[in-house]
C-alpha cells in the first residue's frame, strides 16, 4: 500500500512514474515530507511544457486510481481541484487517517427542500456529538465544494461519521453503493408553500408575493419533486437508504430518530442519549424559518383546494415507484 501511495504522489506531482529504486527510497519519507520535497524539487516543472504542475489538475487516470486502488470516494468530484489543494487539504489528511487504521462512514443526505433537513441534523449532532461531521456543500471556509466530499473530517479528524447535504437540483448527483443514504420528503403542499416563502427571500425578485407567482413556483417545484422521487425512491438501485418523512420526524421524533440511528449504526440508540437529542424538538420545530400561516397548508394566503388537489394529482401520477407520500387533499 505504501509503495502504491508513494508512486501516485510522485507521478502526480512530477508527471512521470518513478523507478522502483526511487519508490523504495521515497517510501521511507512521511507523506508531508515527500509532498513538500517534490513540490520544491528541480524536477517539478514539466520538461515538455515548462508548466508548473501545481497549476494543472488531476487527470482522469489519477482520479480512477485513487478511487479503485485506494478507495477514496471521488466519483463525481469536480475535476478542477488543483494539485496543491488536493494534496495539502484532501490527500494527506485522508491517508494519514487511513494508514492509522481508522474508518469513516460516508452518509449522503438527499432531501426535498423544506423537509426538515436541518432539524434532523440538529438531532443527529446532539446524539453523535464529535463523532459526526456535517457538510452543507458550500461551508465551512475551505470547503472543497465537491460531491462526494473530499474533506470528510473535522479539524481534529476525530469523527467516525460524515453527512453531506444535497437537494440534488438538476438531478446530477451520482449514486454510490459504498455510501448510505438518508432520503427526506414531506407532504407536498405544505413543503411547497414553505419553499415558496424561502424563495421570496432569496431569489432576488425572481418570484413575487402574488398568487400567480406562487402557482408558477408550485408547478415547477412539483415537476422537480417528481424527478426527485423517481430517482431516489427507486427500489431497484441497490442503495442502502432510509426514507424519512417530515411529519413523522416532527410529531414522533424519538421513534423516528431511533430508526435512523439504527440504520446508521446497526444498533438501537442509547436510550439516555436518544432522550437528550429528542429534547431539541420543541426548540427546532418552532424555528423552521416558515411564517406561522404556512404551517397549516389550508391557511396559507394563496391556498386553493382545487389547485392543491391539482398539484398533488400531478405528483402522484408522475411517480413511477410505490411511495408512501402523505397527501393532504387527494387522500
Amino acid at each position: 500500500m505504501k509503495k502504491e501511495l508513494t508512486r501516485i504522489i510522485f507521478k502526480t506531482i512530477i508527471g512521470r512514474t518513478p523507478s522502483m529504486a526511487a519508490i523504495e527510497h521515497y517510501e521511507t519519507y512521511s507523506w508531508p515530507m515527500l509532498v513538500n520535497l517534490l513540490l520544491n524539487s528541480k524536477e517539478f516543472k514539466h520538461e515538455d511544457t515548462g508548466l508548473n504542475r501545481r497549476e494543472n489538475v488531476l487527470i482522469n487516470s489519477e482520479l480512477q486510481f485513487l478511487n479503485e486502488k485506494i478507495g477514496v470516494p471521488i466519483d463525481g468530484a469536480k475535476k478542477d481541484i488543483t494539485i496543491d489543494l488536493f494534496f495539502n487539504e484532501c490527500f494527506l489528511p485522508y491517508y494519514q487517517k487511513v494508514l492509522s487504521g481508522a474508518t469513516i462512514e460516508f452518509i449522503q443526505s438527499k432531501s426535498l427542500p423544506r423537509s426538515g433537513h436541518h432539524f434532523l441534523i440538529s438531532l443527529l449532532t446532539k446524539y453523535f456529538d464529535s463523532d459526526l461531521y456535517y457538510c452543507e456543500g458550500h461551508s465551512p471556509k475551505g470547503c472543497c465544494k465537491s460531491n462526494p466530499c473530499l474533506k470528510p473530517f473535522n479539524k481534529d479528524m476525530s469523527n467516525k461519521l460524515m453527512i453531506q447535504k444535497s437537494h440534488d437540483f438538476g438531478l446530477k448527483d451520482e449514486k454510490n453503493n459504498e455510501f448510505i443514504y438518508l432520503i427526506q420528503h414531506r407532504s407536498p403542499i405544505g413543503r411547497i408553500q414553505s419553499n415558496f416563502e424561502l424563495a421570496l427571500k432569496s431569489s432576488k425578485g425572481l418570484y413575487t408575493d402574488t398568487k400567480e407567482s406562487f402557482e408558477k413556483f408550485a408547478i415547477n417545484d412539483a415537476e422537480y419533486s417528481i424527478d426527485f422521487y423517481n430517482k431516489w425512491f427507486d427500489p431497484n438501485d441497490g442503495l442502502q437508504k432510509i426514507f424519512i418523512q417530515y411529519e413523522e420526524l416532527v410529531f414522533n421524533t424519538e421513534d423516528a430518530l431511533n430508526k435512523i440511528i439504527m440504520f446508521i449504526t446497526g444498533e438501537a440508540a442509547v436510550p439516555e442519549k436518544l432522550e437528550i437529542a429528542a429534547e431539541n424538538k420543541k426548540v427546532k420545530v418552532n424555528t423552521l424559518n416558515s411564517p406561522k400561516e404556512t404551517r397549516k397548508a389550508s391557511e396559507h394566503r394563496f391556498f386553493s383546494r382545487e389547485f392543491a388537489e391539482t398539484i398533488e394529482k400531478k405528483i402522484s401520477s408522475g411517480i413511477k415507484h410505490k411511495v408512501s407520500i402523505p397527501f393532504e387533499f387527494i387522500g
